[in-house]
């Protein structure tokens, strides 16, 4: 696998994506939504 890939083929998402308020931190709520906007955009 290449840089950047996961499992499945794409890419991997960046902490950025995570940190909603841009804060530094991942809290549970913003974990939580961004693993809810992967698993729709992976959905077919």
């Amino acid at each position: 696998m290449g840089p950047g890939m996961g499992r499945m083929g794409g890419q991997m998402p960046t902490f950025a994506s995570f940190d909603a308020d841009g804060d530094g931190q991942i809290d549970k709520e913003e974990f939580e939504s961004a693993q809810m906007q992967h698993r729709n955009m992976m959905q077919p």
